[in-house]
């Protein structure tokens, strides 16, 4: 008996053997899951910089693909503001994705160095993108903006077990009354419980953008858990983008009034096409 036992913890500590499986956790109740993942956000106290590398593809106008496999660099400082620039293993400019409060912009060079721009006030409840890349919605697929803390009432989540995860779904109202799917969360039934999954749908209830999250550290011994992986698909725009960040760290120095937060149209930048994406949209 006691040499199987010894034999039994050999095998248990033998190097290379794989950990023993993490414990589902027991489901919480709504407004536990999203103090969870609200007071890890409250810890970041200031515009947060991130680099490492994103590769994937977008869709433009006349259906043509690009793929690429670049370096990135941004700074965010949620819920709007954004400055992200993807750049070749030589230095040069490929993608510049920008936002503050009332403005978002993009400029795409092999994309016959086209930008683009709107306002944010133009996008006001519609999940339909006119461009490839919304800074908004790349701000949400980092899991920087925390989740939506009225958990009561229509506006408030219904929730969904599944094995892995307890899924927040949050609903929207037509003007007739008919309730639609706009959003989900979905967080991990595992310590710490934290942000896995985000998706936003349509009216018709397609995904409009599917957010996965992975390898949550923090950056140095203090502040929030962040994710070092981030993989964003747009099925409707042909879009995905795949963040492999190598590290997070603060900037107290770069505040929302930073140049790096102003439209470069408005820093009197030019471009071989410049589109006004507001000026495109059909107004109801």
């Amino acid at each position: 008996m006691r040499r199987l036992l010894v034999a039994a913890l050999l095998l248990v500590y033998v190097p290379g053997c794989p950990p023993p499986p993490r414990r589902v956790l027991d489901p919480i109740p709504i407004d536990q899951a999203i103090g969870i993942v609200n007071n890890n956000m409250s810890r970041i106290a200031t515009c947060l910089r991130a680099e490492g590398s994103a590769a994937g593809h977008f869709t433009v106008a006349d259906g043509g693909r690009h793929r690429f496999d670049l370096r990135a660099v941004f700074f965010v400082t949620a819920p709007r503001h954004l400055y992200l620039t993807l750049k070749s293993g030589l230095g040069t400019e490929e993608v510049l994705l920008g936002s503050n409060q009332e403005k978002y912009w993009l400029h795409v060079k092999r994309d016959d160095d086209t930008y683009r721009f709107g306002t944010h006030a133009g996008l006001e409840g519609d999940m339909e993108s006119p461009m490839p890349l919304r800074p908004d919605m790349v701000i949400e697929a980092l899991g920087l903006n925390g989740l939506p803390e009225q958990t009561v009432g229509a506006g408030g989540p219904v929730q969904r077990i599944v094995e892995e995860h307890q899924q927040l779904i949050f609903l929207a109202y037509t003007s007739k009354g008919q309730g639609i799917i706009c959003k989900e969360y979905w967080l991990d039934r595992y310590e710490p419980r934290l942000l896995r999954r985000i998706l936003f749908r349509d009216g018709m209830g397609r995904v409009v953008m599917d957010s996965q999250l992975d390898n949550y550290r923090q950056p140095g011994n203090e502040g929030p858990l962040l994710p070092h992986r981030v993989r964003v698909e747009w099925p409707l725009e042909g879009g995905m983008l795949d963040f492999r960040i190598s590290r997070w760290h603060p900037r107290p120095d770069r505040g929302t009034d930073h140049l790096a937060f102003v439209a470069p149209h408005e820093r009197g930048q030019a471009y071989t096409h410049m589109i006004d994406l507001d000026g495109e949209r059909p107004r109801p």
